[in-house]
């Protein structure tokens, strides 16, 4: 598929899939990742008419994944969303904007493990438990290829119990996700 025409489909179905949650429980939570095909889907999150479609002081944002580099690094997906989604004025709280805590794991030398382990503790505490009790967010930007072969923007709570618990943060020598691979 054209990766513009993937980009716009993409970013049609999430504001659909977070303005149908604000619209049923108040708020909605978004889990984002990183690449050049993502950040081509959060220009346009923050582009007209996506922007005023939705009530965007009601959207969470979390990251399904973090490199532990500082966010001003090039390879950091919070920068690259603070450059695309957030620079283009989305009003969205700082109480509301939920990165990964690299830099204090950095600065500080606790590490990733613990980075990954405050994140899922933060998680827990901010966003409504499934069934199965853990953190179900609204809609995940997962990665995606520009041929369109990985592409999904789905809702966690339709994984079933089983395959969200095995899934639940693992911490990576230079990422902290809240998904293990495969």
């Amino acid at each position: 598929p054209d990766p513009e025409a993937l980009a716009e489909a993409a970013a049609e179905r999430v504001v659909g899939v977070l303005a149908a949650a604000v619209a049923e429980r108040g708020v909605a939570h978004l889990a984002l990742t990183g690449g050049s095909t993502a950040a081509a889907l959060y220009l346009r999150l923050a582009a007209s008419p996506r922007r005023e479609a939705l009530d965007w002081s009601r959207v969470e944002l979390w990251w399904g994944d973090e490199r532990f580099v500082l966010p001003d690094d090039p390879a950091s997906n919070a920068g690259m969303a603070r450059d695309t989604l957030l620079g283009g004025g989305l009003p969205i709280v700082a109480e509301r904007i939920h990165p990964f805590p690299v830099e204090a794991a950095m600065r500080e030398g606790p590490g990733a493990a613990w980075a990954a382990k405050t994140y899922a503790e933060r998680l827990r505490a901010r966003v409504p438990a499934g069934r199965d009790g853990l953190p179900s967010s609204t809609s995940s930007c997962l990665a995606w290829a520009p041929t369109g072969t990985s592409c999904r923007c789905s809702r966690i709570a339709r994984r079933s119990p089983r395959e969200r618990r095995s899934r639940w943060p693992c911490p990576h020598p230079r990422t902290s996700s809240r998904t293990c691979p495969g």
